[in-house]
């Protein structure tokens, strides 16, 4: 569970989320080198409060993307997001606001090993599920 607002203008003027969401990447970036090293898949998974692609991730209000941004973290290790892998050019969203605003904060990241190939056979965003 990423932190709360990760995207949001004023999301760095909150020392707490900030040294979270920093503890945060130095784990998965330890955890993505440890991967690698043992030839292992690494898979990434939940609401990350964060989304690598904001024309298609994210309609209305302002958004801000930091390299510190959990899903960026994750991108910048070599993980690729299953959903996005699959539906390169989709919109699509996993959380609609009161506002009238909507996301795509939870995603499955996954991290192949060097040299092995793992398909992703589907990936979906389920809406208005029972």
């Amino acid at each position: 569970y990423g932190p709360t607002t990760a995207m949001s203008a004023a999301f760095t003027s909150c020392p707490l989320a900030v040294a979270t969401e920093k503890s945060l990447g130095n784990f998965i970036t330890k955890q993505a080198e440890q991967a690698q090293r043992n030839g292992q898949i690494l898979i990434a998974a939940g609401d990350m409060n964060s989304y690598p692609t904001p024309a298609l991730d994210h309609v209305g209000g302002e958004v801000t993307i930091r390299p510190e941004c959990f899903v960026q973290v994750l991108s910048s290790s070599g993980a690729v997001d299953a959903y996005r892998g699959r539906h390169p050019y989709t919109r699509a969203f996993t959380y609609i606001h009161p506002s009238g605003s909507a996301s795509r904060l939870d995603h499955i990241y996954i991290l192949r090993p060097h040299g092995q190939v793992v398909d992703v056979l589907n990936a979906a965003v389920i809406v208005d599920w029972p």
